[in-house]
């Protein structure tokens, strides 16, 4: 009795070795699975982060380019007027305006 109790136990520690290393075997693969998962996905959001900063930075460039446009424009229809209110005695003047504006539009 003592000997068949004794080849039960070595025989249910030897099953229960086997069931602690298939599921430490299996939780090491789990979490190789879900590692390699999370780091495909940080290199996804890496080159998301990286297309909005290049965007970012072109929108910034297009901003200054329209700000100066802008600028550009009020210059010219402010120096559009000083020409319209010119009179007939202020040649000198006209031809000063003229010269800015084309100054300006070839800028």
């Amino acid at each position: 009795m003592v000997r068949t109790a004794n080849s039960i136990a070595v025989r249910f520690d030897a099953i229960g070795k086997e069931l602690e290393n298939l599921i430490l075997s299996q939780l090491a693969a789990s979490q190789e699975r879900q590692t390699a998962v999370l780091q495909k996905v940080s290199e996804q959001f890496g080159k998301h982060a990286d297309v909005i900063n290049q965007q970012g930075k072109q929108l910034t460039a297009l901003y200054q380019i329209h700000q100066r446009d802008y600028k550009k424009l009020l210059q010219l229809i402010q120096l559009y007027s000083e020409l319209s209110t010119c009179g007939v005695m202020d040649g000198k003047r006209k031809e000063n305006l003229k010269t800015e504006i084309v100054n300006l539009i070839n800028t």
